[in-house]
């Protein structure tokens, strides 16, 4: 089966509210790659008052805002798994992801704090008893406590939702594929562009075999040609920090890799 999905205009903080999407056997953005958006200040600015917020964030909680996310589905064997990298120092970002072997995956980005990090476990716990993508979003948006926030799900029966809330930082965008055997989703936000999203999305399609491969693949692609996360790209490096994990059918690790506060850590995924 081909690849297939609707691209429209992204976002940057404010232009719009925030939106939920609840899809079934579908494929598209809630909000789409649009090349043509652009910050209202200069790239070097955003990027400087962006470290400012993040020394803050670190000070002041224990989560900050992660940047972009890729999540997916091989149909086939039924692996499940999602990768996410960010410009957050010492956070571990391992508990972003609620997996549930051979159903599907949820995950969580943004400004999170203790509350958001029990409604990520208590969607995981839904998703594992069988209730529907509407069900569990209500519990993910109305319990996480603010707008700063990014969801999405996906499952082995293609019921899904995405939610970008409305007062995200940077560019931010989310989008819903099948290609071939695979469901897969990307979401971001604190970005340098849409080209974040749409370099991870061509590299998850254009890559050969596994989950755990097309997972790798677009997780490093979308910090190619000085895309990434728009406070890391300001000192030179899309991001510092990653993690990917892929389950088998019966729960069975396939693959896992946690890397903290290391500017390199894109290219140390390269040679894994």
């Amino acid at each position: 089966m081909n690849s297939f999905d609707i691209m429209g205009p992204g976002h940057w903080r404010g232009s719009d509210k925030g939106s939920l999407l609840f899809i079934k056997n579908t494929y598209l953005n809630t909000h789409p790659l649009d090349p043509w958006a652009s910050p209202r200040l200069p790239r070097w600015v955003v990027g400087f008052v962006s470290q400012l917020l993040t020394l803050a964030l670190l000070v002041l909680s224990s989560r900050a805002l992660a940047t972009y996310a890729i999540v997916g589905i091989d149909l086939d064997n039924r692996q499940v798994g999602g990768a996410i990298t960010s410009c957050v120092g010492e956070i571990s970002l391992f508990d972003s992801f609620g997996i549930v072997p051979a159903r599907g995956v949820v995950v969580g980005i943004g400004a999170f704090d203790d509350q958001s990090l029990k409604t990520i476990s208590k969607a995981q716990r839904d998703l594992q008893r069988g209730y529907t993508s509407e069900d569990i979003s209500k519990n993910l948006v109305e319990l996480s406590g603010d707008e700063e926030k990014q969801f999405a799900l996906i499952d082995i029966s293609e019921d899904s939702f995405f939610f970008d809330g409305e007062d995200l930082d940077g560019y931010y965008s989310s989008v819903l594929l099948r290609h071939q055997n695979f469901v897969f989703g990307i979401l971001g936000n604190t970005l340098t562009s849409h080209n974040v999203l749409e370099q991870a999305k061509e590299a998850f399609i254009s890559t050969e075999g596994s989950l755990t491969n097309r997972l790798l693949a677009a997780l490093i692609a979308g910090g190619n040609s000085g895309e990434g996360d728009e406070r890391c790209t300001v000192l030179g490096h899309p991001s510092d920090s990653a993690y990917i994990e892929v389950v088998d059918a019966e729960g069975n690790e396939v693959f896992k890799e946690n890397i903290v506060s290391q500017p390199r850590v894109l290219e140390i995924l390269k040679g894994l």
